[in-house]
């Protein structure tokens, strides 16, 4: 909350609380039990990086392609199209896929969708609301396309990120 306070709204780590938790009550135990703890750190991956305005820059030379970057990520939350980041160009779509592909390595359309399910995976492990409540609210139309896209982006399905990485506010599903 206080990142979002700042500004420019700060970058911050999204860390694994639960399993940090556990980890700790399991240590105290043993230490309590008279058993030997272990090491004196206990090391924890992050889960990740929620980026903010205050190291969200692009550092792309092509001011077009950085322009049609912005448009996805300020309205990712819409259920928007190749077309719709084209006309906000002066660009065709050819010259505007060309330099996207030059720039970052990727296509307009797999921008929007990694965007996308970026956000769907941060409403996932910050939300109280179900996957389809979700989904719903970031305008995907049909679950099960955006399960399919959900594991082909991010290596697992949605229930199975919420399970992982939840901070245990999440509703079980």
């Amino acid at each position: 909350m206080i990142c979002t306070l700042s500004n420019p709204p700060l970058s911050s780590i999204i860390l694994n609380a639960q399993t940090v938790g556990y980890k700790a009550a399991e240590a105290l135990d043993n230490w309590i039990a008279g058993n030997t703890v272990g090491e004196d750190d206990i090391f924890f991956e992050p889960i990740d990086i929620v980026t903010r305005q205050s190291t969200d820059i692009l550092a792309i030379d092509d001011q077009q392609a950085a322009q049609a970057i912005r448009f996805i990520r300020n309205n990712a939350r819409r259920d928007i199209h190749v077309n719709d980041v084209v006309d906000q160009s002066t660009l065709s779509i050819r010259a505007l896929q060309q330099r996207f592909r030059k720039a970052i390595g990727r296509g307009i359309n797999q921008e929007i969708q990694r965007v996308r399910i970026g956000q769907l995976a941060e409403s996932i492990i910050n939300s109280n609301q179900t996957i389809c409540q979700i989904a719903c609210n970031l305008k995907f139309n049909d679950i099960n396309h955006v399960s399919r896209m959900f594991r082909k982006v991010m290596g697992m399905t949605p229930v199975e990120y919420r399970k992982r990485f939840g901070t245990g506010r999440a509703l079980k599903e």
